[in-house]
């Protein structure tokens, strides 16, 4: 993984589809993931990650999310009508949290807590793939090239953004965005374009 601010944000160029409503989407996968810790019924994160153009990158804080948010946004010229899609597998959990530093202007849920996808004002939407997938994270990676490193995370212990982790730690958060990423690529390829992939398993 490589940490955000050393990220080469220049080097990005991804076509974009015409989508509903006068939209341009960029037709690339990204993906999104969070790890966290519990401490006195609290839970908190301390490390998140994200996939985009075949690299893992990450951060240890919200407020440094939000500023690679702006960086992202500013490379891929992100609007209201020229978005971005970012997959996270099991949305409701991270939007609990991301509820408190993005501005959401659009969320559609199949019920409460359980968003299918979240729209930022800035253009940023985010999808849930278990929604598309119906299956776990580790029975998704069965179906692309890189698996799912079980049972390399103890949850049991309590991290913080300064916690170092070790190499077996860091490949499981590498791994979680980069099996998105590539299960994402083949249903762009699939379906046709980014915008044509449906929101639910069922369509």
């Amino acid at each position: 993984m490589i940490y955000y601010k050393q990220f080469d944000f220049s080097r990005l160029d991804f076509p974009t589809v015409k989508g509903a409503k006068r939209a341009r989407y960029i037709n690339a996968p990204l993906s999104f993931d969070i790890e966290t810790s519990a401490h006195n019924e609290k839970a908190f994160m301390y490390i998140w990650q994200f996939g985009i153009d075949g690299e893992a990158v990450f951060g240890r804080t919200w407020e440094e999310f939000t500023d690679f948010l702006s960086l992202l946004k500013n490379a891929l010229h992100v609007t209201p009508t020229h978005k971005a899609v970012i997959y996270v597998h099991n949305l409701a959990y991270e939007f609990a949290f991301m509820g408190g530093y993005l501005k959401f202007k659009e969320v559609f849920a199949r019920s409460p807590h359980h968003p299918i996808y979240a729209t930022t004002v800035d253009g940023f939407e985010f999808r849930c793939s278990y929604f598309l997938t119906g299956k776990s994270l580790e029975m998704v990676s069965r179906d692309t090239k890189t698996k799912k490193l079980v049972g390399d995370l103890d949850y049991n212990l309590l991290r913080h953004r300064n916690t170092a982790l070790t190499e077996q730690e860091s490949a499981y958060c590498e791994n979680d965005v980069i099996i998105l990423n590539e299960y994402i690529a083949k249903e762009i390829e699939r379906n046709g374009d980014i915008t044509k992939i449906p929101l639910t398993k069922t369509g």
